[in-house]
């Protein structure tokens, strides 16, 4: 369920869908090796390049430590890729380090060049190496001027990784994440209790320094590597938060600034999920409402009876899939994610529910795994627990699930309890719950998506009245986030990166 920010649908995201739409193979990654994303690290040619280090003067620098310059080396094509070590501590500069791994779309046109242009798909967890070496879409001017710079934040993907979870969550996340019984909540809990113990045993000493700040600080040790004053950042999603976070901290080290699909950091993590159960339920519904009985192509009886039959079913037996796999409640209600991040997944949503009546559920299951593959949870859970604080314990996580409930009897609990490792979690909150003003820092543009149910619109509307420097461009959508949807946001954003130019203030996009 979408308890935080997952990373934007990329193209092969779009891909992936089509696969689903015929059922024909098992979606195992949207972003990882299974889907064949992993940017090959072995140099094809002998040749590097090397950036030079800097200290800038007037750019705040993540703490004592100083980098080494990054070194290049080609990985297919255009694209180069290197490795950087940050300290795990940025409190002890001198201390542990880990490694980040990056690459680069080195810009089309040198002589034009403006600099690097550093992004982030969102997450918790979302792979921006895979982002870039997956073809992003970036309108060609944006090719041609900028260095595009992608990362594995830590902890993710090809960087130091997270070593927990493997068996752990997999067993968290077949539990039925709404339960009916104290046997069924009982059993909830110990299996998120599982997950926050596999991590305190196997990654204990990175799981304090996982953070949305420790990202923050090894972008500007990014950007110093690379030797600049100053980088651009484009932030989607949970990116967002990134980008808030990097104005408030360096505003020196930021050029400019997009924002899109936008997390409001004054929101904790009861007040987000709250208006995100809201945002979800309405969407949710109104795709049900869309497919009347007797309507093309819809189930019989209509989406939301041929949902709430299926949720029926699955309560007491699960439906079979292939490969040994079964739909069961917390499978059924990640499937009914996808068509509110995605509205291409809809019909697709709609022929699952269809098939899942039928006794088939590899439509439905197929849909769900397209968002488990998104992110490693480990990841996402570690971050959420430590960016704000929330209910500890079963009492009190469970009369927060039961909170949402209320707001969204079909979907409140398991948006509540995708997070419950949270309750249990052995890493301290390091809270990053506050208002970015960022006075000293650009302006920043910030692209809000009216039918977003992932980043509510209004979080948008918040963030760009709180910022000293915050524009507000609307995207009049259904989708999380604009990236790729809209060419006149990408209008916006491209003379915004290149030529600093602000769109108008009250700009509303429909295309």
């Amino acid at each position: 369920m979408p308890s935080y920010h997952r990373p934007v649908p990329s193209r092969r995201f779009r891909a992936l869908l089509a696969v689903v739409a015929v059922f024909g193979a098992a979606c195992t990654s949207v972003y990882g090796e299974a889907a064949g994303s992993a940017p090959n690290t072995t140099p094809s040619t002998s040749t590097t390049t090397t950036s030079r280090p800097k200290t800038s003067s007037s750019a705040s620098s993540a703490g004592a430590f100083v980098p080494d310059p990054i070194s290049w080396h080609s990985c297919g094509g255009r694209l180069k890729c290197a490795t950087l070590r940050v300290p795990r501590d940025y409190t002890d500069p001198s201390g542990t380090t880990i490694e980040l791994s990056l690459n680069e779309l080195p810009a089309r046109k040198p002589d034009q060049r403006i600099g690097p242009l550093l992004v982030n798909p969102g997450g918790p967890g979302g792979s921006g190496l895979d982002f870039v070496a997956s073809g992003i879409d970036l309108p060609a001017t944006m090719l041609d001027r900028f260095d595009i710079v992608g990362f594995d934040p830590r902890g993710v993907g090809a960087s130091t990784g997270l070593p927990c979870g493997d068996d752990s969550v997999p067993a968290f996340r077949r539990v039925d994440s709404t339960p009916d019984t104290p046997d069924e909540q009982a059993e909830l809990d110990a299996a998120a209790q599982a997950v926050a113990d596999d991590c305190k045993t196997n990654a204990g000493d990175l799981l304090p320094h996982l953070g949305t700040d420790d990202v923050v600080r090894d972008m500007d040790t990014i950007r110093q590597a690379l030797g600049e004053e100053q980088i651009s950042f484009l932030g989607l999603s949970y990116g967002t938060l990134l980008g808030l976070r990097y104005a408030q901290l360096f505003p020196a080290g930021a050029r400019a600034i997009t924002i899109d699909g936008v997390v409001d950091p004054t929101q904790d993590f009861e007040a987000f999920l709250r208006q995100q159960t809201i945002a979800f339920d309405k969407q949710i519904t109104q795709i049900f409402d869309n497919c009347p009985a007797g309507g093309r192509d819809c189930p019989p009886g209509g989406a939301a009876a041929a949902y709430d039959e299926v949720a029926q079913r699955v309560e007491s037996q699960p439906i079979d899939g292939r490969n040994g796999e079964s739909l069961g409640p917390s499978e059924l209600a990640t499937a009914a994610l996808i068509p509110t991040y995605e509205p291409e997944g809809v019909p697709l949503f709609y022929k699952a529910l269809t098939s899942a009546l039928k006794g088939d559920a590899t439509g439905m299951l197929a849909l769900a795994d397209a968002y488990e593959g998104s992110v490693k949870y480990t990841l996402y859970a570690a971050v959420e627990c430590i960016d704000s604080p929330h209910p500890v314990g079963s009492k009190d996580y469970q009369a927060f699930a039961g909170e949402l409930e209320v707001l969204s009897p079909r979907f409140g609990g398991a948006i509540a309890n995708e997070l419950l490792p949270c309750a249990f979690w052995p890493a301290p909150v390091h809270s990053v719950v506050g208002p970015v003003t960022a006075p000293d820092a650009a302006p920043i543009l910030v692209v809000g998506t009216t039918g977003d149910s992932a980043t509510p619109y209004q979080q948008a509307v918040n963030v760009a009245a709180t910022l000293q420097h915050g524009r507000l461009i609307t995207f009049q959508g259904d989708s999380h986030t604009s990236f790729g949807r809209s060419t006149c946001v990408e209008n916006a954003e491209t003379a915004y990166f290149v030529d600093l130019r602000l769109p108008a203030d009250g700009t509303i996009c429909s295309n």
